[in-house]
């Protein structure tokens, strides 16, 4: 994992009985990327068979897997298949819902919850949250990947963006491309879900036309001083103790409110808990160092 995460994530790997392996934060196409290293690490453990090196003639066999995340269309089945289905029937006779708001890491969240809750929630809008450094906002709202950050005069070799970790990137991932209308992902009758099922077996024609259906409608960008003060604030009014990705989450949920207006229905996922980030996000003398004021704000008009 890049070193400069909390080092809460690590500790609780290692405390699992993970061996992590920490390496410099840096762009994908460098063989020093950790998910780069993760690849290698798992080709160099991949099937081997052969006599115990202990002499005892026993079969050894080992086997290294790369998860891949990032483009492992997996992830965005499991929110096809799941988390998308579930608030599907969550929602059931409450109020219509007008939008959903959701950062992208790997884009696995954001693309399986549009492209099932789209075809059968009409008008829904899907809307990016950003931190910065990530050129994913700018992409969406206007199909040019770029961040501020990688203007000319302002790159640096391993420089740190942002304070808010897991989301946000400089790349389209497989799983992210899926909001696209280029994409060429096929959702065929296998990927059904158990509530699709009942819908047929009740007579129902679902009708869905997938390619009909805009996924992705627009983008904000947070930051991170806005995270942080959304943090302290949920903190303090309703008690709950959020990550950097949720806290990105919910200042975009405001903006999107101001947007849509009085009476809008706007859902997102609090998707990290504070636990996780005691050491940085968390951490107000390390916050004050960088230059970020660590107050409440009093009231939704800061965002």
């Amino acid at each position: 994992m890049p070193n400069d995460v909390a080092s809460e994530k690590r500790q609780i790997l290692e405390k699992m009985g993970a061996t992590v392996e920490l390496v410099k934060p840096c762009s994908i196409v460098d063989p020093n990327n950790f998910v780069r290293v993760a690849e290698r690490r798992a080709q160099e453990y991949e099937l081997f068979e052969g006599e115990a090196k202990d002499g005892s003639g026993e079969s050894i066999t080992r086997k290294g897997f790369f998860m891949d995340q990032f483009e492992n269309p997996s992830n965005f089945a499991a929110h096809y298949k799941n988390t998308g289905p579930e608030i599907f029937k969550q929602m059931k006779g409450k109020p219509k819902l007008d939008a959903i708001v959701h950062g992208s890491g790997t884009g696995g969240t954001i693309s399986g919850l549009s492209l099932y809750l789209k075809p059968r929630i009409p008008g829904l809008k899907m809307y990016l949250a950003d931190p910065p450094g990530s050129g994913l906002a700018n992409k969406v709202n206007h199909n040019v990947m770029f961040s501020e950050t990688e203007r000319e005069g302002t790159r640096r070799r391993h420089q740190v963006d942002t304070i808010i970790e897991g989301v946000g990137l400089n790349r389209l991932t497989s799983n992210f491309s899926l909001l696209f209308q280029n994409s060429s992902f096929d959702i065929s009758s296998s990927s059904k879900t158990e509530l699709e099922y009942e819908q047929d077996q009740a007579g129902n024609d679902l009708g869905l036309d997938e390619q009909d259906f805009k996924y992705i409608d627009g983008a904000f960008s947070v930051s991170d001083q806005q995270a942080v003060h959304m943090a302290r604030f949920v903190m303090d009014n309703d008690g709950l103790f959020l990550g950097s990705s949720s806290a990105l989450n919910l200042v975009a949920v405001v903006q999107l409110a101001r947007k849509l207006g009085k009476g809008c229905t706007i859902l997102t996922i609090l998707c990290d808990s504070g636990q996780r980030h005691l050491t940085k996000f968390w951490n107000d003398e390390w916050l004050a160092q960088s230059g970020l004021d660590t107050s409440t704000p009093s009231d939704l008009s800061f965002f």
